[in-house]
């Protein structure tokens, strides 16, 4: 259940006071005004983060919405989905012959749960991972049907994923996906996971894709120079 919003935001306080003092040898001129500053800002942010970290929507239990297919992912014999809705984003399961592909127009109704909760310290926390893509509940679909395909950046990134998989030896592919558009492959995040080398595949494509907007601009700043 994790702590009360304003006692986090108080633990929180005291830690930043803790780094404050610690790292002063000797106090300057004014130092009561900058640390009232640090502490404050610290606890307002703390105190407005657990609030809304711990808030749960009200949302009702069934939904029908036109949405659009953020993300495609293994999920063991399923795929994972998370779909942008009216009403929020949804983690949907669904069987893979059932699947739209990223970048997908969706209409979809159907039930929605809680995530479920790790049991144990290090267990998969289905709550936290799906927290983190944004989802604010768990969706199992009753009608799934697409209305639209992929387009732009989403129809490349399906083509380049299917020539990936076709065309490249199973360990190559799997380190291609996770290079080029940050898609981990199960067998192969498993490896380095017993390895304890799982920071070999953090390279993903979001710093690719810093990598290719720096090249971008510099590219277009090198066109205007010549205009």
């Amino acid at each position: 259940m994790g702590f009360p919003p304003i006692v986090s935001a108080l633990v929180s306080l005291l830690v930043a006071l803790s780094w404050i003092f610690s790292g002063t040898v000797r106090p300057t001129k004014g130092w009561k005004v900058h640390c009232f500053f640090v502490i404050s800002v610290t606890f307002a942010l703390s105190l407005f983060l657990s609030m809304n970290l711990g808030a749960e929507e009200s949302l009702p239990s069934t939904i029908h919405s036109d949405g659009k297919v953020l993300l495609n992912r293994e999920w063991g014999r399923r795929r994972a989905l998370l779909v942008s809705t009216s009403y929020g984003k949804m983690a949907v399961y669904v069987h893979p012959s059932a699947a739209p592909a990223e970048g997908s127009g969706v209409r979809i109704s159907g039930a929605l749960f809680d995530f479920g909760r790790a049991d144990r310290s290090g267990d998969f926390d289905e709550y936290l991972y799906w927290k983190s893509k944004g989802a604010v509940k768990k969706m199992i679909p009753l009608k799934l049907k697409v209305t639209s395909r992929p387009e732009g950046i989403y129809r490349w990134r399906n083509f380049l994923e299917r020539k990936i998989k076709q065309d490249l030896p199973e360990l190559m592919s799997g380190y291609m996906l996770a290079l080029t558009l940050g898609i981990r492959d199960k067998k192969l995040a498993e490896k380095h996971r017993k390895a304890g080398t799982i920071h070999l595949l953090a390279v993903s494509g979001f710093h690719v894709g810093i990598l290719a907007a720096a090249a971008g601009l510099f590219l277009k700043g090198e066109k205007s120079s010549y205009c």
